[in-house]
């Protein structure tokens, strides 16, 4: 247990760096990505624009079927409570899916972006977290067993 705050703080550290680096070098953090797909990244490695842009096809299409089946719960789902937010959620990522397809390269790029500064700010909260997890085991000890 007492080495529990380290391992987290370590893990903070690790997502805070990530994130710092995904945030500062999209294209690069996304090629990264792209060559990391090995099966596909050998025959694509020469392509790595192609490369991107199907994970951004990807995640576009993703996003597109999950706005179809949230929009399809909302207005199927009777009179309960929260169908408004699932038809909200439906429409918004229909059309968050709409743009990263027809955009993927341009809108994959804002997305790593996101993404690094969601790693930045985990980061930080696991690096918080850590340290009040070691506060906590000097004031009141590690646990029984």
């Amino acid at each position: 247990m007492a080495r529990s705050w380290q391992i987290s703080l370590f893990m903070g550290i690790v997502t805070l760096i990530l994130g710092i680096i995904v945030a500062a070098h999209p294209t690069g953090s996304l090629n990264v990505i792209a060559v990391l797909f090995i099966v596909a990244g050998v025959i694509l490695i020469r392509h790595l624009d192609l490369t991107r842009a199907i994970i951004g096809l990807f995640i576009g299409i993703t996003w597109i079927v999950q706005g179809v089946v949230a929009l399809i719960a909302g207005i199927g789902g009777g009179s309960r409570e929260g169908r408004g937010w699932w038809i909200a959620f439906g429409v918004i990522s229909i059309i968050a899916g709409i743009v990263v397809t027809a955009t993927p390269l341009s809108s994959l790029n804002v997305l790593a972006v996101l993404f690094g500064i969601w790693f930045i700010i985990m980061g930080i909260f696991e690096i918080i977290g850590a340290f009040m997890f070691r506060h906590a085991l000097r004031t009141e000890g590690p646990p029984a067993v």
